[in-house]
C-alpha cells in the first residue's frame, strides 16, 4: 500500500482513528481488506477495459488481470 496517505506523517480525524501516521493508517486499511479476501496488487497499468462484466487490466510488466471489482488507486504525483 502507498500513495500520498503513506507519505504523511500523522493523520488526525480521519473516521475511526483520532490520529495515526499514514503508514499506519495504510497497514490497517489494507489488513482489513485481506480479511474480506481482497488480493492487493501492485503494478503500473498500462489499459484498462471496463466495458464487459469482467474487468481487464493490463500493466507495464505484460502480466493481465481478471476481476469482477477495481479498485483505481492513483498516484498523486502523476502528470496529465
Amino acid at each position: 500500500m502507498g500513495g500520498q496517505a503513506f507519505t504523511t506523517r500523522e493523520i488526525v480525524n480521519f473516521p475511526g482513528f483520532k490520529s495515526t501516521s499514514g503508514p499506519e493508517l495504510m497497514k490497517t486499511i489494507a489488513g482489513h481488506a485481506k480479511e474480506f479476501g481482497t488480493e492487493i496488487i501492485k503494478g503500473e497499468v498500462t489499459d484498462v477495459d471496463f466495458s464487459g462484466e469482467i474487468k481487464l487490466i493490463n500493466t507495464k510488466k505484460g502480466q493481465q488481470y481478471q476481476a469482477k471489482a477495481v479498485i483505481l488507486a492513483l498516484a498523486p504525483n502523476l502528470a496529465c
